[in-house]
């Protein structure tokens, strides 16, 4: 087996323990190891020469031979929250229902070694909660959702490519300010250089009129 990437997940609800959060640890941060076959294979996307390596984050312990045990995390999981009361948001305008939910992979390709970025379109993917769900009523069968948590999505090409913009709300979550802080991420970012501090007062428009700059200004004209 070897360590593909990770997967970045924010707005779960539940803990790694199977329980549900805190409201206070609503903005927690989970980081997953994606772990997949270490076989050589042809070339392809990365969606789907992972989904050929059954990459994923969770994994079935053994016991007693094929006897099924638990499932759990197939590498590392770290937490975060954000500091000093400050909240992780989207670009809405909506200060009161504005939290960052999603879903990011920052994988390799095992072939060509490149780095690829991919979100993943359907809201946040549900490691935790499925975890505990799962082990809470011992639903381990292959079709299981536990068991293609990710070769599911990328099977059906659910991740995607395309730009994120995190805006830091100094002020806490449901507090409206217009001194938040872009942080994009770019399309298909492959080092350091695809993470970009937007300048606070940057208003800059593309030539179809849409927001390039600053995007999370709650101030008119920004």
């Amino acid at each position: 087996m070897a360590i593909y990437g990770k997967l970045i997940s924010f707005g779960q609800t539940y803990g790694l323990d199977g329980k549900p959060l805190d409201d206070k640890l609503e903005q927690r941060i989970f980081v997953y190891d994606v772990v997949g076959s270490a076989e050589n294979v042809d070339g392809g996307s990365i969606e789907e020469v992972l989904s050929r390596l059954g990459a994923n984050v969770v994994i079935a312990t053994e016991k007693n031979g094929d006897i099924i045990n638990a499932m759990g995390p197939a590498g590392e999981v770290k937490s975060y929250s954000p500091r000093w009361g400050s909240s992780i948001e989207t670009i809405s305008k909506n200060a009161s229902n504005n939290l960052f939910k999603g879903s990011i992979m920052v994988v390799r390709h095992p072939k060509s070694g490149t780095i690829n970025t991919l979100v993943w379109e359907d809201g946040t993917i549900r490691v935790n909660e499925i975890l505990g769900e799962a082990n809470a009523n011992h639903r381990f069968a292959k079709n299981d959702p536990v068991n293609t948590l990710l070769t599911t999505p990328l099977s059906n090409k659910d991740f995607v490519i395309k730009e994120v913009d995190f805006c830091i709300n100094p002020r806490g979550v449901g507090l409206e300010n217009d001194n938040r802080r872009d942080i994009r991420l770019v399309k298909n970012a492959r080092n350091a250089s695809g993470v970009e501090l937007i300048d606070l007062d940057l208003n800059l428009l593309d030539s179809s009129k849409n927001q390039i700059g600053n995007r999370c200004r709650f101030e008119s004209g920004l």
